[in-house]
């Protein structure tokens, strides 16, 4: 079955005797986002003779402790009359400037769970290189509330009558499904702020990208389905496998069009509990040109993804816009679902990482009551052409819907990319087959 985006990338489809739930950009579309390669950072080399007035700075990242920065950190440079600019620490732990006018700069390194370190140099015209080393302090741990004082007491337990004081915390102890994205904590880096306009261009190209280098591609999916009750308890799994491929095109009016097939077949009767969840990984595409101004955007700042170094972008459904990303066919009639989530953005090569969502509100009509979902990309390297794509690697989602509890996890293995080779298969992206 063939599905346009009109507006959206992420599907999902289920199929009930009667229902239908699918995702308005494309019931069978899937995000990936192609990375082009980017350069290291020059190591600490000998700088270039004869270039006065022009320094190059490298920042050196350090632990506490004296030994290198275990995850990456952003150094973050500006002077009084030129905005920052922005290096993310590789390999050795080192990020650099180069090409800097003799000046007095201010230098700021963060990360994620760490306190902000600065320090101020001034460049002067008969030098060409700098080394500046920062040792980062891990921030303490939050203190542990003590909940015990909470806790109702047996007598209150065995009274049927009795009722919680009035400011009393009602703790469950146990939730069906995660936070929603609103009501979640992350931690953000102080001190760092957030290029807004560069992360969004970039997002966008890497979506673009993915459309122009990975117009078709192949990968075994597995479906782990489990109905849920209130406690988050599993009352019944069910277990599924299919090849899957999947082709994406441009279409001339801007729109994207995508064919999905599990089996070789474009059916969908092969789900677990005869609901079917397509193109859920397909999320990021809410970046492509054709659909992100369908968004308002907030960059959060600086976070942390697998001791990456991210960029935290929220994202919520414009008021006056018709979503187009996401929805629900029952009966031949389409629901769209508007969504609200973030999106964790590798802050050196802008690839999309992670992203999680969360339905706006309820759905009445199709006894709808809320929907997360949250989805991790990796990058998967082709080696016949020395080419990189960040494809999905795991999509969970959880949905209450008609009375019922689900979670449906799908992971993504064993690629083969028919643009780039016939015969190459690329397994698990590696930094979750480890795990």
């Amino acid at each position: 079955m063939n599905w346009r985006f009109f507006g959206a990338a992420a599907i999902v489809y289920l199929i009930l005797p009667t229902v239908n739930a699918q995702s308005t950009l494309a019931q069978k579309s899937i995000n990936l986002a192609a990375r082009t390669s980017v350069p290291a950072p020059r190591p600490e080399a000998a700088p270039e003779p004869g270039r006065p007035g022009h320094a190059l700075i490298v920042v050196g990242v350090l632990e506490d402790s004296g030994t290198p920065f275990g995850n990456q950190a952003v150094a973050q440079l500006w002077s009084e009359d030129a905005p920052p600019v922005y290096s993310v620490t590789q390999q050795g732990a080192r990020a650099s400037f180069d090409g800097l006018q003799s000046h007095h700069y201010m230098i700021r390194v963060s990360a994620a769970g760490y306190e902000t370190a600065e320090q101020h140099l001034e460049t002067f015209p008969n030098d060409t290189y700098y080394q500046a080393i920062f040792r980062l302090k891990r921030k303490p741990s939050p203190p542990t509330e003590d909940l015990s004082s909470l806790e109702p007491k047996q007598d209150e337990l065995a009274s049927k009558s009795a009722t919680p004081a009035p400011g009393v915390l009602k703790i469950p102890s146990h939730s069906w499904r995660p936070n929603a994205v609103d009501q979640e904590t992350v931690t953000i880096a102080d001190g760092i702020v957030c290029p807004t306009a560069t992360v969004l261009d970039r997002a966008m190209q890497r979506a673009d990208e993915l459309v122009q280098n990975a117009n078709r591609f192949a990968a075994t999916e597995q479906v782990l389905h489990e109905d849920l009750d209130d406690a988050g308890k599993v009352l019944l799994t069910e277990r599924q496998k299919f090849d899957y491929v999947v082709s994406i095109t441009q279409l001339s009016s801007g729109d994207l069009d995508v064919d999905e097939f599990r089996n070789g077949s474009e059916g969908h009767t092969d789900f677990p509990a005869h609901i079917a969840t397509l193109g859920l990984p397909s999320l990021a595409f809410l970046f492509h040109e054709r659909y992100r101004n369908d968004y308002n955007f907030d960059c959060r700042g600086l976070s942390e993804w697998r001791g990456h170094a991210t960029w935290l972008l929220d994202f919520r459904q414009k008021p006056d816009r018709k979503s187009r990303i996401r929805g629900y066919n029952v009966d031949g009639t389409l629901y769209p679902v508007s969504l609200k989530g973030r999106a964790w953005i590798a802050a050196d090569t802008f690839e999309v990482m992670r992203m999680e969502a969360d339905t706006m509100k309820p759905i009445s009509e199709i006894r709808l009551r809320g929907e997360h979902q949250a989805i991790e990309y990796a990058p998967v390297h082709f080696r016949t052409v020395d080419t990189e794509l960040w494809l999905p690697a795991r999509a969970d989602l959880y949905f209450d819907f008609r009375n019922h509890k689900y979670h449906r996890v799908h992971t993504f293995s064993s690629y083969l990319l028919f643009s780039v080779s016939a015969t190459e298969k690329i397994g698990m992206p590696k930094e979750l087959s480890e795990k």
